[in-house]
């Protein structure tokens, strides 16, 4: 199951596609949909499901980076 994401994001969804272009080196828009599915190194990207088409938001973004770059996830956990 999905991360889901936090209401307060929910007034800045971006598409994966539009996510894709946002992220350095513009990885496929299946990555996207990998990490919020899978995660990266134990750590989901949030998304919502709105009709049939998924989104996230760039605060999303930012968070799924910062944690998925910590060596530590409980460390991270503590602090959000």
């Amino acid at each position: 199951m999905e991360t889901e994401l936090k209401v307060e994001d929910w007034d800045e969804l971006i598409s994966f596609s539009e996510a894709s272009g946002l992220i350095p080196g513009e990885p496929h828009v299946m990555t996207i949909h990998r990490w919020s599915r899978q995660g990266l190194r134990g750590v989901k990207l949030e998304s919502v499901l709105v009709g049939n088409k998924r989104f996230t938001s760039r605060a999303a973004l930012s968070r799924f980076f910062i944690a998925s770059s910590v060596d530590d996830i409980s460390i991270w956990k503590e602090t959000i």
